[in-house]
């Protein structure tokens, strides 16, 4: 939190972690100094910070950043201090970088497919939780679609008035997915605008990047639903309302993981409907993001490989260019919340929604 490290969990099970360690140093790297390197070196969208403090607060991501700025050897000295000033230092090898589920997660009452699931809460409030807009090309954005239809009309059925649509941690997939989704809640058409970027990729792209991006000239807009316009290298996307659209209240709950298609999605909810968009900023763009292809390409002189993002979208909205989402109820967490059970988030915004 801010400029602190705190120690919220341990999986030795050493530490009371109620007395709220405050970490000062690790391997004699000041935590201030940490958290800024980890800050100033890892990219995000614009100057979007929500997305890096969730990779700082994730175990293994925290784990594989420290060695990468700092050093390599896995056996670390911390120093901590308790709530009352008490001094102690602890000697752990750190966690391999693999994620860490160490909270148990909700048990949903209805799951359609594999990334859509129905939570209710007393009759009144419905989460529909998105956890990813991952899909098939063509086939799978109508799988996706039906799963949304089934999972809207059962709410409807069930005369819930209220819906949480939970997209934290959704870092994307299928943008068109992610379009399926809003065309059941936007009452007129809207158009998205993609910008192909012009850079002679193709001449230093890798031979598994250069067949790539033949395939993405030739299959990339029936995949996409990108209407092309050839000449100045724009196409659009048009995402149409449903004939029967959700008329609900509607509350969008994001985080920095909210990434992508994701973010997109909550960007058209704040802007195109009614909604109410609560938690954190996004950790992808309000109104722009590279998105699509990302073919790898070797430095002519250095041999570096990087990648370069072949397509620009832009959502054709009044966001803030070089931000995230920022939602309209902020739900900032605090020591208490994070080694508290359960989701603190959505409980703050069902009492919320409850007053």
């Amino acid at each position: 939190m801010n400029d602190t490290l705190y120690v919220t969990k341990d999986f030795n099970d050493k530490l009371d972690v109620t007395k709220k360690y405050k970490v000062l140093a690790i391997n004699g790297n000041k935590s201030k100094h940490i958290i800024k390197t980890m800050m100033d070196y890892r990219p995000s969208d614009g100057y979007n910070k929500s997305f890096k403090y969730q990779l700082i607060n994730s175990s293994s991501w925290f784990n594989m950043m420290y060695e990468f700025y700092f050093d390599s050897d896995s056996i670390k000295t911390i120093t901590l201090v308790d709530s009352t000033l008490h001094s102690i230092k602890v000697v752990c090898r750190m966690l391999d970088a693999t994620p860490v589920k160490d909270k148990k997660g909700i048990d949903y009452d209805t799951q359609f497919g594999d990334y859509v699931k129905i939570k209710y809460f007393e009759g009144k409030v419905a989460l529909l939780k998105i956890s990813s807009f991952h899909g098939l090309p063509i086939i799978g954005k109508m799988i996706n679609d039906n799963h949304y239809k089934k999972a809207l009309k059962e709410i409807e059925d069930k005369n819930i008035q209220t819906t949480i649509i939970d997209l934290r941690n959704n870092t994307g997939g299928d943008a068109k997915s992610g379009y399926r989704l809003v065309s059941h809640f936007i009452n007129e058409k809207h158009k998205v605008l993609i910008q192909r970027n012009k850079g002679n990729t193709f001449k230093y792209a890798t031979l598994k990047s250069k067949i790539r991006l033949i395939l993405n000239a030739i299959f990339g807009n029936l995949f996409s639903g990108r209407m092309p316009q050839f000449k100045d290298r724009k196409s659009f996307v048009t995402i149409k309302p449903k004939q029967k659209i959700f008329t609900g209240k509607v509350y969008v709950l994001s985080n920095g993981f909210t990434l992508s298609t994701a973010s997109n999605v909550a960007s058209i909810f704040k802007y195109k409907t009614n909604a109410i968009i609560a938690g954190e900023e996004t950790g992808g763009g309000e109104r722009t993001l590279n998105a699509y292809f990302f073919p790898k390409i070797k430095l002519p002189n250095s041999k570096i490989e990087i990648q370069i993002p072949q397509y620009n979208i832009d959502l054709n909205l009044d966001g803030t260019i070089g931000s995230g989402v920022v939602p309209d109820i902020k739900l900032t967490n605090n020591f208490q919340n994070i080694i508290t059970e359960g989701d603190w988030m959505l409980n703050e915004l069902i009492q919320i929604i409850n007053e």
